[in-house]
Parts: structure tokens; sequence; C-alpha cells
């Protein structure tokens, strides 16, 4: 083999604390997100505040990733997969940061359109939902079990939300046009259901890293 695995219990425990602090981080922002979807779909303002304000709890998580991070690769120095794992880690949890900040910009928005009262419409972006949750589910879980296989499943799932997103936009647009009044809440939706795209991609991209923590290969330019 051309890699030594460490045997240190120091830095076995520091990649230990980074993958915990990792996998804190997707559990929170997978929440918030299912909680924005949930405010907008049920009505719930209040769900939708509390979004918003548990958005800091993801930053604080970041910061703790990229400190871990740090001192793994200060005092350790790693190499070949160790080093891949550090670096990846901290990426997805600027992936992650991200996806939390679409889940406030969801709740922000469906604060505004349940504001104006809720709109029939709503429930055309339950499939786009169902599609981008699912793509950071996977992509956590290929992270947390090594599963390059399913990581690259990931990408390949965000082409069909990317579609779906598309007709969507087109089918809104058209509502829109044709609508005298109630417009402003579509153009909300329009937002919400560009967010849910945006996470489809950075749920992509967090697959990228776990491809390339466990093979060393970069897929993003690839068509798969």
């Amino acid at each position: 083999m051309d890699e030594t695995p460490h045997t240190l219990k120091d830095f076995d425990s520091g990649l230990a604390r980074l993958r915990d602090e990792v996998v804190a981080m997707a559990n929170v922002a997978i929440q918030n997100l299912e909680e924005s979807m949930s405010g907008l779909m049920e009505g719930n303002r209040d769900k939708c505040n509390e979004v918003i304000a548990e958005d800091e709890v993801v930053d604080d998580l970041e910061k703790s990733v990229d400190e871990i991070g740090m001192a793994v690769m200060v005092r350790f120095n790693p190499v070949a997969t160790d080093l891949r794992r550090v670096i990846s880690s901290m990426n997805i949890a600027g992936r992650l940061e991200r996806i939390a900040d679409h889940a406030v910009n969801v709740a922000r928005h469906s604060r505004k359109i349940l504001k104006t009262g809720p709109i029939e419409e709503t429930k055309m972006l339950e499939p786009l939902f169902g599609l981008a949750i699912g793509e950071v589910r996977d992509a956590v879980t290929a992270y947390v079990d090594g599963n390059a296989e399913l990581a690259v499943s990931v990408k390949k799932q965000d082409d069909e939300l990317d579609r779906l997103h598309k007709r969507l936009g087109k089918s809104l647009i058209q509502l829109i046009e044709e609508r005298t009044d109630g417009a402003v809440g579509l153009v909300h939706l329009m937002f919400v259901a560009r967010s849910l795209e945006r996470v489809g991609d950075l749920a992509k991209n967090i697959g990228e890293e776990v491809v390339f923590i466990e093979s060393a290969e970069d897929i993003r330019h690839l068509s798969l």
C-alpha cells in the first residue's frame, strides 16, 4: 500500500471530531430546510421564524469545523487520503452553511407568502423539495459511509432536479402572466424554487467532495 494509516490516537480523535461536527451541521441544515418548507406548506409562520433564528447555530458549527480542521493539519500534517478528508470536510461544511442559508431564504419568502394568504400553487413545489432534500440526505450519508457510488448518484439526481426546476419555472411564469391578482405570491414561490435548485447544486458539490476523498478523482466537470 502506498498510504500508511495514522496510528496516533489523538489524530484519529481529531478526524472523528471533525466528522461529528460536519454531521451535526448537516442535521441542523436538513432540519431547517424541512421546517422552512413545512412552515410554507402548513401556513405556519412560527416554523419559519424558528428556522431564521437557528441559522446562528449552523454558523457556529462551521467555525468549529474550520478550527478543528486547521488544528489537525497544523499538528499532524496529514497526507494523501487523510489530507483530502480534512480539506474536503471543511469544504463540505461550507456547502452545508450555504444550504442552511437557503433554508433561511425559503423561510423568509414563505413568511411573505403567508402574509398575503396561502396560495394553492404552493403544492407545486413538493416534488422539487423532495428531490432537493433527498440529494442532501444521500450526500451526507455518502460522506459518513465513505460511499463514492452513492456520492456519484447525487450528481445524477441533480440533473433531474434541474429539469424539474426548469419546468416549474415556466409554469409559474405562465401563471404570473395570466393573473390579475395574487402574482406577488407566485413570484415568491419562484424564489423558493430557486433556493431549492441551489440546495441541489450544493448537495451535488458535497457528493463531488466525497468522491475526491475516497478516490482522489475530480468529477466536477465530468458528464455522468
